[in-house]
């Protein structure tokens, strides 16, 4: 590939193109959503070059665990960095029922809990609490 040297003074995203290779990196503190076919270059022309150069807090979907491989340790020396993975026991650890409000509000709290985890019924809305 032969990258020419972008302006990346764009305040949303900065883009290189080569043919028909782009790596994009969002430059911009906001969400993106990026929906596209398998082994369509997500990670490689966006999700990582945005990783290495966003100094921000991100959340990644990582279902594959390459993203994490290729960006954890640099993203380690803009700050904490952790993969949450219930798979694996080497994974950082969130327990939702530490979050449980006591008093008034214990039983609704366990109840969204309880909620988010299991819809029995498949019908969420139907139901009241």
């Amino acid at each position: 590939m032969n990258f020419v040297r972008p302006d990346c003074s764009a305040k949303t995203a900065c883009c290189l193109a080569d043919g028909a290779t782009i790596i994009c990196a969002m430059m911009a503190p906001s969400m993106f959503s990026l929906l596209c076919a398998d082994r369509s270059g997500k990670g490689v022309g966006l999700v990582v070059p945005t990783l290495l150069t966003w100094p921000g807090s991100g959340i990644v979907h990582d279902t594959k665990g390459e993203n994490w491989t290729l960006t954890a340790g640099w993203r380690a020396g803009f700050g904490r960095v952790l993969l949450f993975d219930p798979t694996n026991a080497a994974s950082a650890a969130y327990n939702p029922l530490l979050e449980v409000r006591r008093g008034e509000w214990e039983v609704r709290d366990v109840q969204n809990i309880a909620d988010v985890l299991v819809d029995p019924e498949g019908a969420l809305e139907r139901r009241n609490h």
